[in-house]
């Protein structure tokens, strides 16, 4: 049977039935999970050595898959979890700041972060919001991360509503300062006004007050523009409370010079921000300032491999308002992610002055203004938390003479920016090719998120290319070769284990699936 004169579709299907030569020694068999079944009993006889210890992320476990097939599927890929050596904080040789250097390093390299060709950036510029911004990983691991912000606070929840609202605004809407807020001002504007000969100090003083009170104002949070549209929302929920208004999107702040002689000069950064906004009787307030932290740190501690790295802190503003913050401990320290605050109901009685009973919710038969909530989360720096918390240093031994440093992004399965690479093996390049884009467009479909290595024209030996994906936090590499051509199996190997096994190209699909959708309810 000649392969090689089939069409990409013909050898995509004969790849998922398996094609056996009639001399193969699987001829007859069924090959799914039975394949390689014999290797894992040679494991379990010989004593797999596990994890010492509880893991501090549970193993994920796919429900559904009967006994025999999840030993198969699962049992090698998770017999040997390593403990948890911790991020850069807790590396191989126990220097934080050297850490923080080689994970900096992985993020560039690996297009998590983007660098600066004129000079080299530290973690400092990045938590500052003073850098150019992230690389293609970065923005889709933020992308994840927002995605399972929004279905924990706003799909799952009955009360919780999306809105929108405008970048910048008219200076008088809202409750923006006007002397403090981030204005937009055409340059050319102000040029002229300077380099106008008849208008004295005086006047040009008027004058760009005047542009001044003329220009829009840049967004510094998303609050108020939940506020906006508080009343809309109290007339969709028939005034019921509690009920709360939940957006994400980028937020402007301003960047202090680093220079000394540039104390008065500021640069505009931009952030992307989560927020709910949350109404609630004045009565239960403090009950929902308590649930929601408990929420939150939960959530944040969820995706982590050290959970314990955050944590949370009360305080209390000048006007005696508590609220929390919630930390990540860097190696430099901890820095925010999220704030939580109980504001009253200062912010909508500024925000609607005059006639009250337009801000009446219903708490029970009584009619209440209500007590407002914030809790804003900064994304980017939730970024920044995870590939810190992610990273793992090991040794690794690439040949016989020479041993280097394994670096590792362990990500959540929910939020690493690629679930599976495929690349090809031994075997005729272009029929293996149709086979790796036939597997591309199937776990496309499903939502899986796929490297095509197989389009990679130059030649990389199989370790160095693990290496490659175990930094960009690919959870799993497959490999096409002849023997998918003849039987339909393919060699997958696993981030987190290393450990390679054969399965049928027919299961991987459904593998992948159970695997991601487990990880989503451990």
């Amino acid at each position: 049977m000649m392969l090689s004169r089939c069409s990409g579709v013909g050898l995509w299907g004969r790849a998922r039935v398996g094609v056996l030569h009639p001399n193969h020694p699987l001829k007859g068999r069924h090959p799914g999970p039975e394949v390689g079944a014999s290797k894992v009993q040679l494991r379990h006889k010989l004593g797999v050595p596990g994890v010492q210890g509880p893991p501090p992320r549970p193993p994920v476990m796919v429900p559904g898959v009967q006994m025999r097939s999840l030993r198969f599927a699962l049992g090698p890929l998770f017999a040997r979890l390593r403990p948890y050596t911790g991020g850069p904080c807790n590396s191989a040789e126990g220097q934080p700041r050297e850490g923080s250097e080689v994970l900096l390093d992985v993020c560039q390299r690996r297009h998590f972060l983007r660098g600066d060709q004129q000079q080299a950036l530290a973690w400092d510029s990045y938590l500052r919001g003073c850098h150019p911004g992230f690389g293609p990983l970065g923005m889709e691991l933020r992308k994840n991360l927002a995605a399972q912000w929004w279905a924990s606070v706003v799909v799952s929840r009955e009360q919780v509503f999306a809105v929108d609202s405008l970048l910048h605004r008219a200076p008088a809407a809202g409750m923006m300062p006007a002397g403090e807020a981030l204005r937009l001002i055409q340059g050319g504007t102000v040029r002229e006004i300077f380099q106008n000969k008849e208008l004295h100090k005086e006047q040009i003083t008027a004058t760009l007050e005047k542009v001044l009170g003329m220009s829009g104002v840049l967004r510094e949070d998303l609050l108020h523009g939940a506020l906006e549209q508080y009343i809309n929302c109290l007339e969709l929920v028939n005034k019921r409370l509690p009920c709360g208004l939940a957006q994400v999107g980028v937020c402007f702040h301003p960047v202090p010079d680093i220079e000394p002689q540039n104390d008065n000069i500021a640069r505009i950064g931009e952030r992307t921000m989560s927020s709910l906004v949350w109404f609630s009787s004045a009565r239960t307030a403090g009950q929902w300032l308590d649930y929601w932290l408990r929420q939150r740190l939960q959530w944040w501690r969820k995706f982590a491999i050290g959970p314990s790295n955050f944590s949370s802190s009360d305080f209390q503003d000048k006007e005696g308002r508590k609220g929390n913050h919630l930390y990540y401990s860097f190696p430099w320290g901890k820095e925010p992610v999220e704030t939580l605050q109980s504001l009253g109901d200062k912010e909508l009685l500024q925000m609607y002055p005059g006639n009250k009973s337009k801000l009446h919710g219903r708490d029970g038969r009584k009619n209440v203004i209500p007590h407002v909530l914030s809790v804003s989360g900064n994304l980017d720096q939730g970024v920044l938390a995870y590939l810190c918390d992610s990273l793992q240093l090991t040794e690794s031994s690439l040949t016989r003479k020479k041993t280097l440093q394994r670096k590792v992004l362990k990500l959540h399965p929910c939020l690493t920016p690629i679930k599976v690479a495929l690349d090809v093996g031994r075997g005729p390049t272009m029929e293996l090719r149709q086979v790796c884009q036939g597997l591309f467009s199937e776990l496309i479909e499903k939502g899986i998120s796929v490297w095509p290595g197989y389009l990679e024209t130059m030649q990389t030996p199989l370790e160095q290319l693990y290496a490659k994906y175990d930094e960009m936090s690919v959870l799993f590499t497959v490999l096409i070769s002849d023997a998918t051509l003849e039987n339909g199996v393919v060699q997958l190997r696993s981030r987190d284990t290393t450990m390679k096994e054969i399965m049928h190209i027919s299961r991987l699909k459904d593998f992948l699936t159970k695997y991601i959708t487990a990880a989503k309810n451990v």
